[in-house]
């Protein structure tokens, strides 16, 4: 599990910054490399974007809801990610 919340990734606002799609930490990309290094990033990220957890605008990601764990299917199968509370696991 990776932590998206802390002093870095939080505004005066309280409200969670943008963070950069891709590039080195922090970014969605090293986030996600470091959760699922046999996932592409991008892959990762389609599901929360589909679902609305996440808006990806240019190459910013923000985090718009707090939680997103994917579901359905016909069997069991490996989530891509779950974003929950401030952490992407």
């Amino acid at each position: 599990m990776v932590r998206l919340r802390g002093p870095e990734s939080i505004g005066t606002d309280g409200a969670p910054l943008p963070l950069p799609r891709t590039g080195e930490a922090p970014s969605f990309e090293a986030l996600a490399r470091a959760v699922r290094p046999d996932l592409h990033p991008r892959t990762m990220l389609d599901q929360p974007e589909v679902a609305g957890t996440v808006r990806v605008d240019g190459d910013t990601f923000h985090k718009v809801k707090r939680s997103y764990a994917p579901g359905g299917g016909s069997g069991p199968r490996r989530p891509t990610c779950r974003v929950a509370d401030g952490y992407l696991s």
